[in-house]
């Protein structure tokens, strides 16, 4: 529609805007969406990213996570099979339905999970919108209580805002006031697919990879914030049942500083986890810079590449591309061979290979961790990596893998041992280590 944007299936040029009472005339005939650049698949509904920098939503609309400002007292149903454009929610000036510039634009990611969605601004700013209920849109509370039910559904995005833990350009000679600036990727995730039981009921939450803006350029410190849900320790922190998320950002990662776990130990005797402080570094001084973010729904994922000018390239030494994971750990999600209750972990662990040895793996460092990852994907309970290996005969290119590991089943619930197989293989209904998709021995072909 001319007025409102708003995109039919039927009519056609100068055709009657029947949206809203909107009178407009109709300038797109095909209500297909074009030059789409990204998507994102939420539990029930979907976003898009166009190349101009508009993002659009559609299905389940029961948490206003579509975005397109209609409330749920003004909308005839919760549901919208047409895409609509998720409207701007921090512009400055008077807001109309009927004007243009109200649109969010310049976004250049997105996200969604479990009825929140969040974007990513070309100025380094992160917007949020939909699902409220724990604080997974971090954008504060307006009192000091609990959220308000007229607070729990946001219905236009909102900017996020700083924390106490975000760093300060010129620790206070430059204050960038209350928002978080420095994005450069954003992950949304939690799941309320079981409200009954708690055990596998994973609440919203949200995590932020940031670069320092004081650095002015790419080489500055690398840090995670996270907002929202803390059940698992999914934010960077030891979990606190008095408080069980934050509404603000708050530091989950500093790569130079903070230790990650490149190895932990079980203790049979005790049941508990040891953290050897041999087997403890920063990401920093391991030689790895973060490129990747991943938010299943406890648990939470990132991918590293060595600190070179070539790690981009090819190279003449073997890939040491690495993951990590922190949070939900109880399916198996760690990937380094431990699960249950006291495998959850806050923070980020070290991904161990699998059982299996590829042919060309002949050092030390190949042989104790997963190696050679060139994507990540964090599911609800089990993770997926695409690894990237040399052809050594003769240099020729790359091939790849996928591996996967944690839960098998369509549940957690540690009765269920029905395996449906999103792992890849029926080695079992869970795995804790990375095992390699397709494995014919564990498949039952046909």
């Amino acid at each position: 529609c001319n007025n409102c944007g708003y995109e039919y299936t039927t009519g056609g040029v100068d055709a009657p805007c029947i949206q809203n009472d909107c009178q407009g005339k109709l300038v797109i005939t095909d209500a297909n969406l074009h030059n789409i650049v990204a998507i994102a698949a939420g539990y029930d509904f979907s976003l898009a990213l166009d190349k101009d920098g508009y993002v659009y939503a559609w299905g389940n609309d029961a948490y206003l996570q579509l975005g397109d400002g209609r409330s749920n007292k003004s909308m005839g149903s919760l549901i919208s099979t047409v895409p609509v454009r998720v409207v701007d929610g921090t512009a400055a000036g008077v807001k109309s339905e009927q004007t243009a510039a109200n649109y969010l634009s310049h976004i250049v990611a997105i996200t969604a999970a479990d009825g929140h969605a969040a974007a990513l601004r070309a100025n380094g700013t992160v917007v949020t919108w939909g699902r409220r209920d724990t604080d997974q849109l971090g954008i504060g509370r307006s009192s000091a209580g609990d959220i308000e039910d007229m607070e729990k559904y946001i219905a236009v995005p909102k900017q996020v805002h700083n924390g106490e833990s975000i760093f300060r350009v010129g620790q206070g000679s430059r204050d960038y006031g209350e928002f978080l600036y420095g994005a450069m990727a954003v992950t949304a995730g939690g799941s309320y697919s079981n409200t009954v039981n708690l055990n596998t009921n994973t609440p919203g939450y949200t995590l932020i990879l940031s670069i320092d803006v004081a650095q002015g350029n790419n080489s500055g410190t690398q840090k995670i914030y996270g907002f929202g849900n803390n059940n698992y320790g999914q934010l960077g922190i030891v979990p606190d049942s008095q408080v069980p998320s934050y509404s603000t950002p708050i530091l989950t990662l500093n790569a130079d500083s903070d230790k990650v776990i490149l190895k932990r130990e079980y203790d049979a005797g005790t049941q508990e986890f040891t953290y050897p402080e041999a087997m403890q570094n920063t990401l920093k001084a391991e030689g790895e810079r973060i490129v990747q973010i991943d938010a299943g729904a406890g648990h939470a994922m990132l991918r590293t590449v060595e600190s070179t000018a070539n790690a981009y390239g090819w190279r003449s030494t073997p890939d040491i591309d690495l993951a990590y994971v922190w949070g939900r750990g109880i399916e198996g999600q760690m990937g380094d061979d431990y699960n249950g209750a006291n495998a959850n972990y806050h923070r980020p662990v070290r991904v161990a290979r699998g059982e299996y040895v590829q042919f060309n793996d002949n050092d030390n460092i190949r042989n104790e961790y997963l190696t050679g990852i060139y994507d990540i994907s964090a599911g609800y309970f089990h993770n997926l990596t695409l690894d990237m290996y040399y052809n050594n005969t003769d240099k020729d290119g790359r091939f790849g893998y996928a591996w996967a590991w944690g839960r098998n089943t369509a549940t957690p619930a540690e009765d269920d041992d029905a395996m449906i197989g999103q792992l890849g293989n029926l080695a079992g209904a869970e795995v804790h280590r990375p095992i390699q998709v397709g494995d014919r021995e564990n498949l039952l072909l046909k």
